[in-house]
């Protein structure tokens, strides 16, 4: 019987290190879906602020249109 405690051993090391591991990949995967998803909302108002002021109307007035395009 103790030669089959042996045996487990390792397999309960190891299932501790992806017990220790699997919350804290998890978190990482949480952290980047809510900065992606940050990202895309910030671009979005970004986006729809520039088009309430007339953000292109008033760069080829002032003539940074060609500037902003390169």
């Amino acid at each position: 019987m103790e030669n089959f405690g042996i045996h487990l051993e390792p397999l309960r090391a190891i299932l501790y290190q992806i017990g220790i591991f699997l919350p804290r990949l998890l978190f990482a995967v949480v952290v980047i879906i809510g900065g992606w998803l940050l990202a895309k909302v910030v671009r979005f108002a970004v986006i729809k602020a520039l088009r309430a002021i007339n953000f292109n109307v008033l760069t080829e007035r002032s003539g940074m249109d060609n500037f902003l395009r390169q």
